[in-house]
């Protein structure tokens, strides 16, 4: 199933894109926000915008996860996930189970194309190198898109530590037809 950008602003209860000049209905949205035009006063940024949307998800909702970095124009994204103990791959050890990282790095992936193409993608493929665990840390999930073609768009991810260091590589294949 397909969602496309305005049933996740509806969901996240950021429905009703108010300005017109853009097909984009996120960046109408957006764009309203920025103005000042939509929920009083308030300033809405693409990156809470996400992390609202990231929120919404109930799988998603077992990581803590929240949008650092969006650059619509670049296809660039960056997630962060707090280390909780719902992440651990044994009680007690602190150390990540695989499945998170590769659940972070396909999420980052799909809000990668989400940022270009304006709608939620199916995943096709991820691969996944894990260079060194990942134990007591914040990880963060860095995206680029590197081709958003018709029909199949793909993105790279480098998963980071709070030191900085490579803790994985993804790449993620995913659909973009839209519908």
């Amino acid at each position: 199933m397909r969602v496309d950008a305005k049933t996740m602003l509806a969901d996240a209860g950021l429905a009703s894109a108010a300005v017109s000049g853009s097909s984009d209905p996120v960046m109408n949205r957006l764009d309203c926000f920025e103005r000042g035009g939509g929920l009083g006063e308030t300033r809405v940024s693409e990156e809470s915008t996400l992390t609202q949307l990231l929120k919404e998800s109930p799988f998603q909702q077992l990581f803590d996860l929240s949008c650092t970095r969006l650059e619509r124009t670049a296809g660039e994204v960056e997630i962060a996930m707090r280390y909780t103990a719902s992440v651990e791959r044994s009680p007690g050890t602190r150390q990540y189970h695989g499945g998170a990282i590769a659940s972070l790095i396909d999420i980052a992936g799909d809000y990668a194309l989400w940022a270009v193409l304006g709608y939620g993608v199916p995943t096709i493929n991820i691969r996944i190198d894990y260079l060194r665990p990942a134990s007591d840390t914040n990880l963060r999930a860095q995206a680029r898109v590197r081709r958003a073609g018709r029909t199949v768009g793909v993105v790279d991810i480098d998963v980071l530590d709070d030191q900085g260091r490579l803790i994985a590589i993804g790449r993620g294949t995913y659909g973009t037809k839209e519908g």
